[in-house]
């Protein structure tokens, strides 16, 4: 019983992180295409 509680709990802290993980870069490719579209100066603001 024990073990299932931690390995759910590690699992779903994995499926979180791909998550969380997947969503910023999600966020970062718009705020870029974004900049783009706009001057080619977004791409200092994404490097930092």
């Amino acid at each position: 019983m024990s073990v299932s509680v931690v390995a759910y709990y590690v699992l779903g802290l994995m499926k979180t992180d791909v998550f969380t993980v997947a969503s910023h870069i999600m966020s970062v490719e718009m705020f870029w295409m974004q900049n783009m579209v706009n001057t080619s100066e977004g791409v200092l603001f994404i490097l930092p």
